[in-house]
């Protein structure tokens, strides 16, 4: 069904000549980099692309569901078009505390959510992409 709806968007956009307009995996990339004493999500735009700061989340999804967004720092956002945005590459830091404080010494899954639009009118329907992780000590 996904495929159906991008490959359908595809020829919407293509049709109009907007050929700037990238698809949602090329539009907004997350990753993650494991550090020391924490986990970093990053999300890599793509020209011309921003993310809403009311849409972009983090949680814990197993093995319960928290939300982690409230207890970690966000990107710097500006005001476009009365939202306020993301416009660059940026990285939430997650602590390696922070997850053992909320569910203990156990496998889990984060998942980020967000949505972004392109500045050329485009706007991609909300996203979420789950990282799976061994025990919190084991990940170094």
């Amino acid at each position: 069904m996904t495929k159906k709806l991008l490959v359908l968007l595809s020829i919407v956009i293509y049709s109009f000549g907007a050929k700037d307009f990238v698809s949602p995996d090329v539009a907004i990339k997350p990753s993650v980099e494991i550090k020391q004493n924490s986990i970093d999500i990053k999300l890599s735009l793509y020209k011309d692309i921003y993310v809403y700061d009311k849409k972009l989340k983090v949680l814990i999804t197993k093995p319960k569901k928290i939300d982690l967004t409230n207890y970690i720092a966000k990107p710097a956002t500006e005001n476009f078009k009365g939202d306020q945005v993301i416009v660059k590459d940026f990285s939430l830091n997650v602590p390696s505390t922070l997850i053992k404080e909320k569910i203990g010494n156990v496998p889990f899954n984060l998942e980020v959510q967000y949505q972004g639009c392109s500045k050329l009118g485009l706007c991609y329907a909300p996203t979420s992409k789950t990282f799976k992780f061994p025990k919190i000590d084991n990940i170094k």
